[in-house]
């Protein structure tokens, strides 16, 4: 199987390159990076014996298979061989397309991973999943390819945009719930990330990519029922991404989702008042303020697209105390409960009052 070799730290680009030093590359950049860091880009960049690069602009949207066309002739123009490589420098959408795109280029191109988000830090840029979009379902095509060579370097991540850093703090609040062992430090650190100090990204980036690590190297292929803890929040994050007037980024999707999650959770009594208004509160900074009812369509529609649906049921992950647990549960109880989450928009303090 293949493995990933990692780098950590503001040389990690360095390390990277040398890695990948005097072959040919391709790299498929999001266009903001190649504004924001050409210095840093071009110092990457000259190791290679020789270099071409094709730039995403509103990378989300291009992740489709027109655009895996589209860097499919790019690299037969260029001569890419199955011995080159795909380099992809940017946020999980680029990774997703570069890393399908490698996937399936000559049954197989190398691949590098350079993630500049924090989702693609966290969750994106380990674990092997590729994908793209096929329509208005998200990731339905893919593949499980992972990347050769990752290099992480959180300084990248001081130049996010404000909404892309509640995007990536969705995620992380995943990881912490799956490892509530780390809750008081990682919830302090997310609020001091909240306030603007950027250097707990040092605490919480390799904190979430050891958690998942742990997730996929027991369960690669996601057939063991192990992997599966990682989707925690994605069956509503999913349904309700970017699909309505209110567009949400996928990290805040998923913080609805999670607190979703631990709504149904202590509904079916699996998880306790005090648990719960605990894993909410952590939440709460990061959720968008938004009434969620404005989602009760695209909820019933796309529930029965998820990933883990069965004719009309779903295995849903919620949050235990400690961990978390599986359960097939029937789509109408997911719209059910949907429906008493909206209504309360989501505190579960509600009950603790009432």
């Amino acid at each position: 199987m293949r493995t990933s070799r990692c780098f950590f730290g503001k040389s990690s680009w360095k390390q990277c390159a040398e890695e990948l030093a005097d072959d040919r590359a391709m790299l498929v950049i999001d266009h903001r990076i190649k504004e924001l860091y050409a210095d840093k880009l071009a110092s990457f960049k000259k190791n290679f014996q020789n270099v071409d690069e094709v730039l995403v602009k509103n990378p989300e949207e291009k992740k489709s298979l027109d655009f895996v066309k589209i860097l499919a002739e790019k690299a037969l123009d260029f001569k890419l061989n199955r011995g080159d490589w795909a380099v992809a420098i940017g946020g999980g959408a680029v990774l997703d397309l570069a890393g399908f795109f490698a996937s399936i280029y000559k049954r197989g191109a190398k691949l590098c991973y350079l993630p500049t988000t924090i989702i693609a830090q966290v969750d994106s840029a380990y674990g092997g999943k590729t994908a793209v979009n096929f329509g208005e379902y998200k990731n339905q095509l893919g593949s499980f390819y992972p990347a050769d060579v990752i290099g992480i370097d959180t300084s990248v991540l001081r130049s996010l945009p404000k909404k892309e850093v509640y995007n990536g703090l969705g995620e992380v609040a995943k990881y912490v719930m799956l490892q509530p062992d780390d809750f008081v430090d990682a919830k302090g650190d997310i609020e001091s990330i909240l306030n603007g100090d950027i250097s707990k990204y040092n605490n919480l980036v390799p904190l979430c990519f050891r958690i998942k690590e742990k997730y996929v190297d027991d369960d690669f292929f996601d057939t063991k029922g192990k992997r599966v803890a990682l989707n925690l929040g994605h069956t509503i994050g999913h349904a309700i991404e970017k699909q309505c007037k209110h567009p949400l980024g996928h990290g805040q999707a998923v913080a609805i989702g999670l607190n979703f999650a631990l709504f149904v959770a202590f509904y079916k009594g699996k998880l306790g008042i005090n648990d719960a208004t605990k894993y909410y509160e952590l939440l709460k900074p990061i959720l968008p303020g938004i009434k969620y009812s404005v989602f009760t369509k695209y909820v019933q529609q796309n529930l029965c697209y998820d990933k883990k649906a069965d004719k009309d049921k779903l295995v849903f992950i919620y949050p235990l105390a400690k961990g978390w647990a599986t359960e097939k549960v029937t789509l109408n109880f997911l719209n059910m409960c949907w429906n008493k989450f909206a209504e309360v928009n989501g505190d579960v303090g509600y009950f603790k009052r009432g």
